[in-house]
């Protein structure tokens, strides 16, 4: 294939103007303002923008409707995953105006230019870390099969390598299904998995495929903070570009004076979940 270059951002935690949320750490609706800014004027200009998820901040009708306001003048394809802070219905219903469908999960492909791009969704309803459902599973195995010839990037939420930072054992990837789309991917000329969820920079390589993650526009992790989370000012975006069949990846640091915005213990986490999973058991129940 020929050389193409392209964009990937994750975690842009977009919400609606004048909103109060007690988990927004920064102006992301303007942060994403500037990077479209300098996408523009990139040269030579990219063949598409992948965004690996955590579009909203909430999920609400809101914040999908200001996202889409904000991705309406993008003059390049725009490729969307779904993270743990997006809701499956609330895409369907104001960003792609599909009511039909609710909680399926949001998986596809696309050839662009001689890549081949695979889109999945590692979003749990109701809860933080990522899973793969059963028929996103055997619809990935015959997407690997086809076009054999073409390089192919696999674009999911959250990582499937293990992380350095306690906390965030919890909240990624299920082992299982990680360990199971590892094996998946290997030896199908994979050339590139592009995740976020983690807000920090973690390059690895797992069965010979590299997996790429991006801080993205919310805020960054302070990789060096031993006890729980601390989130720091700052944010950044990936260009990528695709030279002989090989991904390379440049991140591209926005000014930040790392202020720190937020701090999440483990057992604050803990909590979080615990709310997570009676928020289920609820919805379980009305559905009985």
């Amino acid at each position: 294939m020929k050389d193409l270059h392209f964009v990937h951002l994750t975690d842009l935690h977009i919400v609606h103007a004048g909103a109060t949320d007690d988990h927004l750490f920064s102006d992301t609706a303007s942060t994403l303002e500037g990077v479209k800014s300098a996408i523009a004027l990139l040269e030579p200009r990219p063949s598409f923008v992948v965004i690996s998820g955590d579009l909203t901040n909430r999920g609400i009708k809101e914040n999908f409707l200001e996202l889409k306001r904000l991705l309406s003048d993008f003059e390049l394809p725009v490729l969307l995953s779904l993270g743990n802070h997006d809701t499956r219905d609330g895409f369907y219903e104001f960003v792609l105006e599909d009511s039909s469908r609710t909680n399926q999960p949001y998986f596809y492909s696309q050839v662009i230019e001689g890549l081949h791009i695979i889109v999945l969704d590692s979003s749990t309803p109701n809860k933080v870390h990522g899973t793969i459902e059963p028929e996103q599973f055997t619809w990935l195995e015959q997407e690997l099969q086809a076009h054999p010839e073409l390089p192919k990037i696999v674009v999911v939420h959250h990582p499937t390598a293990p992380m350095h930072l306690p906390i965030f054992n919890s909240i990624n990837f299920d082992p299982a299904d990680a360990q199971k789309l590892e094996k998946m991917l290997e030896g199908k000329n994979v050339i590139g998995v592009l995740s976020g969820h983690v807000h920090f920079d973690q390059v690895s390589v797992r069965g010979g495929v590299p997996y790429f993650i991006g801080t993205g526009l919310h805020n960054q992790t302070d990789v060096l903070e031993p006890d729980g989370l601390r989130a720091l000012s700052g944010a950044s975006w990936n260009l990528c570009y695709v030279r002989d069949n090989a991904l390379n990846v440049v991140k591209v640091p926005l000014p930040s004076d790392q202020t720190e915005l937020h701090r999440i213990t483990q057992a604050w986490m803990d909590n979080y979940r615990s709310e997570l999973a009676a928020k289920e058991k609820e919805a379980q129940a009305v559905t009985a």
